[in-house]
């Protein structure tokens, strides 16, 4: 999954002073954004991974994103391709289930097709993104969370074929439609400041706290989706989606043999909404972006606690209750506070989002988060990022009772915690065009241990270090972006 982003994004420095942009995601990605694309009419999709750009200009002129001639000459015939890799190290420095150092790893390829130059179709594109991960794919394991750890962990070691869609837009951008293969979640509950975290939140408010409330597929698992965007005005607009839920996927390639596009296992649609406002630099010397979104998901889905006859599953075992049906609702809110130089894109902004479960059984009740990210901290690092953000999950009653039960069956002492919450803080640094070092530190508190089994009482925190270097070979050859609308 994401996701969120769910969503990939460049790393990217222009000329003037050269500032590479911030890798704000988990993994690089191919769809090229800014940092703050929330608040921008261009953005990438949610749950891909995406970067900052240059504090002093949203986008680089044609001369600087394409001077190259393979570049200029790409993108004279409507095509943009892009590759990156992410690598990211962590080890447990206290507490968790498990010591050691581990590592994930990502590599992506896109192309970006615009059909106007290519065949005479205007305002519209096809898009082409495959994904390889592999890596510590259970790097959960480590530290006993399932809603935290690296993000671009998994959950297979698989390469994907992760979106192969057309979007379109008609009556004067009035309204946009996109269609085919694609993470489900894209678009809804996102920001690409989430995307300066390696915590798991890239892409949606918390991908974890969506897959668990719901069984849509999330960046970079690919289904059957359908999505339209009404923009009444430049600043507002509703989005609604419709996709297939097929849990299948993960252990597919998403490629059309041997299954990968075939419905047959499908057991239900995700349905997302969301209406917002968002302005951009272009309109607005301090972005924001306000927007509140639903999602219902129709497909069945085992109980947390519950066996068929009444009884807890992990105390007297048995086949899960099943139910079907189920149904989350979120807000978001960012603004930008900090704005040093009215010439600048340098600054700091702010972020909150919240998720309720309302419907049915979602994993995570409710869903806090929180967070800023100062682009520029520094006068003399314009090209670096500073980012502090913390999310606490509050648990279902039966999630509670079945830790509890496990701790019952192992006779372990304690109380299962109502609550996990995460921190992490970070430092990204613009090494060179399309290179980025980030060093970060995690801290989960009551790590969550959902799908551990025996739980283990004692394990009450854990503290994580690692790091993440991203390479973008577009930035580094000075290849054409392109710059998708939301």
């Amino acid at each position: 999954m994401t996701s969120h982003r769910h969503r990939p994004r460049a790393i990217r420095h222009v000329r003037g002073p050269r500032w590479p942009a911030i890798s704000a995601a988990i993994g690089i990605s191919l769809l090229h954004t800014p940092v703050t694309a929330q608040l921008a009419e261009s953005a990438a999709p949610a749950g891909v991974p995406a970067a900052q750009p240059s504090p002093d200009r949203a986008h680089p002129s044609d001369a600087e994103s394409a001077d190259a001639k393979p570049g200029r000459t790409l993108k004279d015939k409507g095509v943009y391709v892009s590759s990156s890799t992410t690598a990211t190290g962590a080890t447990i420095a206290s507490g968790g289930l498990k010591k050691g150092v581990y590592g994930v790893f990502q590599h992506s390829f896109g192309t970006d097709l615009e059909l106007d130059p290519l065949v005479g179709v205007p305002n519209a594109a096809v898009h082409l993104t495959v994904v390889k991960r592999y890596g510590e794919s259970n790097n959960r394991a480590y530290h006993g969370s399932a809603y935290a750890g690296l993000a671009i962990a998994g959950p297979v070691k698989i390469t994907r074929l992760t979106e192969f869609s057309i979007d379109v837009s008609l009556f004067d951008d009035k309204l946009r439609l996109l269609a085919g293969r694609a993470p489900s979640a894209t678009e809804y509950g996102t920001s690409d400041l989430y995307c300066s975290f390696t915590a798991g939140i890239c892409g949606h408010i918390a991908p974890y706290a969506w897959a668990r409330n719901s069984n849509a597929g999330f960046w970079p698992l690919a289904s059957w989706t359908a999505r339209a965007t009404l923009k009444p005005t430049r600043n507002t607009y509703l989005r609604i989606g419709l996709s297939e839920v097929n849990p299948a996927g993960y252990a597919r390639a998403g490629f059309p043999w041997n299954g990968g596009w075939s419905t047959r296992d499908s057991v239900g649609a995700f349905i997302p909404v969301e209406a917002g406002y968002r302005t951009s630099f272009a309109d607005d010397t301090h972005p924001r972006a306000f927007n509140i979104g639903a999602f219902l998901d129709t497909s069945p889905y085992d109980d947390p606690y519950f066996n068929t006859d009444g009884l807890s599953r992990t105390l007297f075992g048995g086949m899960p209750l099943r139910h079907k049906g189920r149904a989350s609702v979120y807000a978001q809110a960012q603004q930008m506070i900090w704005r040093p130089d009215p010439a600048s894109r340098r600054g700091t902004h702010l972020f909150g989002a919240t998720l309720m479960s309302v419907y049915g059984i979602g994993q995570t009740k409710l869903h806090f988060l929180t967070g800023l990210v100062a682009t520029g901290p520094f006068a003399a690092r314009p090209n670096d990022s500073f980012a502090l953000m913390a999310f606490t999950n509050i648990f279902d009653r039966r999630v509670r009772a079945d830790y509890q039960a496990s701790l019952i069956k192992t006779g372990q002492p304690g109380t299962a915690p109502r609550r996990e919450t995460v921190i992490e803080a970070n430092y990204s640094i613009g090494l060179s065009p399309g290179l980025q070092l980030r060093p970060f530190v995690q801290y989960i508190d009551n790590p969550d241990q959902i799908g551990f089994r025996p739980v283990v009482a004692s394990n009450r925190h854990a503290l994580i270090l690692g790091a993440q270097f991203s390479v973008s070979l577009g930035d580094i050859l000075g290849l054409p972006v392109f710059q998708r609308k939301r």
